[in-house]
């Protein structure tokens, strides 16, 4: 891994309250060298598989949790996430009714279980992961 500079270290050492700046400045800086962060996991619901951290959370279109309804009625509490893993892409990246205007998604299902895990939103420019927060549950230490 590169090394770090020390400006980051210091931000990845510095305080701070969930909300704040400082916290914010922290947590981008923790997701510029590792974009799951530090933190529990969070694992599928079903079957335990890793797919994020609470600390890969980013803010889309200002906030970081969403309520989405599809077209056939269905109803998606999502949280949007910079990285996660133990996901496999279903199908082609599609525009149509995305919730997420000049965003393609694709749909992502469990690595473990293969249950819907969310979506993955691709711009020209950036992409996160929309994940269904009903299907994630923090990992229990063992």
């Amino acid at each position: 891994m590169e090394a770090l500079s020390h400006d980051v270290w210091r931000l990845l050492r510095a305080g701070g309250t969930r909300g704040t700046a400082a916290h914010r400045t922290r947590r981008r800086a923790v997701q510029a060298v590792d974009p799951l962060g530090e933190g529990p996991w969070l694992v599928c619901a079903r079957c335990g598989n890793r797919i994020t951290t609470a600390a890969a959370r980013i803010p889309v279109l200002g906030r970081e949790e969403h309520e989405c309804t599809n077209p056939h009625g269905i109803r998606y509490r999502i949280g949007c996430f910079a990285a996660a893993t133990g996901l496999v892409a279903t199908g082609p990246p599609e525009s149509a009714y995305t919730w997420f205007p000049g965003y393609r998604w694709q749909v992502q299902a469990c690595g473990g279980c293969s249950d819907l895990a969310g979506w993955l939103y691709t711009s020209a420019d950036h992409s996160f992961h929309g994940l269904v927060l009903d299907a994630l549950k923090e990992e229990q230490e063992s």
